[in-house]
């Protein structure tokens, strides 16, 4: 049975070490031209712990989940994206909740015709950031086939640690992986000892 395309960004599967997987809090600021779905690649900018969403090749701080806020009328709202240009009550910040462990193993499909092969975990890629639903709040990113790529010093966004163990999942097109993110703002460089560590 052939593997189906529903990409939904990043979904925490794990933590590495058996740990808990845990959110944090971030800030979005107010009117930020973004949209931030649930499970897209977020990387932190400027003070206050503030996120926006990442781009491919940007370093990461995790995943976004969710965020709260008062919008400029004083209406409170929770919701699994980030709506762009959506300003605040004045005097009130946004609070978005963000899985920034970077030892939380994600699920998450990949992109391409030829999908995820059997050679492929151990290898690196990038992201490719896919196009996310209002209606579900749910991310569109997915592996970029494309930049999969076994060399350390290429590296890469993510560490491909399998092939996600989940029902109707094969290699090919539209497999989903078990991910780690490599280059993450908490670590400190991409080496080849951090890649292991994924295992």
């Amino acid at each position: 049975m052939p593997n189906v395309n529903a990409a939904r960004g990043l979904k925490a599967v794990r933590h590495f070490t058996g740990g808990i997987v845990r959110e944090s809090r971030y800030e979005i600021a107010s009117a930020l031209a973004s949209l931030i779905y649930q499970g897209s690649a977020v990387k932190a900018v400027g003070t206050n712990k503030r996120i926006d969403v990442a781009a491919a090749g940007d370093r990461l701080i995790g995943v976004f989940q969710q965020v709260s806020y008062q919008d400029a009328t004083g209406d409170t709202f929770f919701r699994r994206y980030w709506p762009t240009g959506q300003t605040l009550k004045t005097g009130t910040v946004a609070e978005a909740l963000v899985l920034d462990d970077p030892f939380i193993i994600f699920n998450i499909q990949v992109s391409g015709v030829a999908g995820l092969a059997a050679g492929d975990p151990g290898a690196f890629a990038d992201l490719v950031i896919g196009t996310g639903s209002t209606q579900t709040g749910e991310s569109g990113d997915m592996v970029d086939q494309a930049t999969i790529t076994s060399t350390v010093a290429t590296g890469g966004q993510l560490f491909i640690v399998q092939l996600s163990d989940v029902q109707s999942n094969a290699y090919g097109q539209y497999a989903k992986a078990d991910v780690r993110i490599n280059e993450h703002q908490l670590l400190s460089s991409t080496t080849a000892g951090q890649a292991a560590m994924a295992y």
